[in-house]
Order: C-alpha cells, then structure tokens, then sequence
C-alpha cells in the first residue's frame, strides 16, 4: 500500500468513526476534549471533531516532539 493509499484509508475511517481516535495528552492538558489523534506510520494526524464536521488540523511526524510543535502553533495564532 502507498502512503497516499493510507491516508486516504485512515481519513474514510475517521469520517466512518469520529471518535475512534484518541485525545492527545497534550490537547487535553488545556482542556480540549473534541480534538482526536490517529497514526499512519510515523505521522499523527490530529483532527477536530464539530458536531458532524471533522477538520483535520495537523500532520506531524511522532519523532517531533508533539507538545513544542502544538506550543509553537498555538503561540504563532
């Protein structure tokens, strides 16, 4: 399988299961409960889930370190 093959399969599973995902440690720290994560590889994609609406916010490779990258993006808004 290619990557593009699995990502287009993991984003039919989130829109097949919202919430199969879990909720990042380092979202939840600052109280945000509808965001959600899932692996392809070595790539976590953090998505949002709004009523019926999903929105895929990030891809980031599990090497980084997640909460500097999430600090970093918070703190350039």
């Amino acid at each position: 399988m290619t990557v593009e093959a699995d990502f287009k399969k993991l984003l039919q599973q989130i829109a097949d299961m919202l919430r199969a995902g879990s909720v990042p440690e380092e979202i939840e720290a600052f109280g945000l409960v509808h965001y959600r994560q899932r692996l392809v590889g070595q790539t976590r994609v953090i998505y949002q889930i709004k009523e019926e609406e999903i929105f895929v916010h990030m891809f980031v490779d599990t090497n980084r370190d997640f909460a500097t990258v999430l600090h970093d993006r918070l703190m350039s808004k």
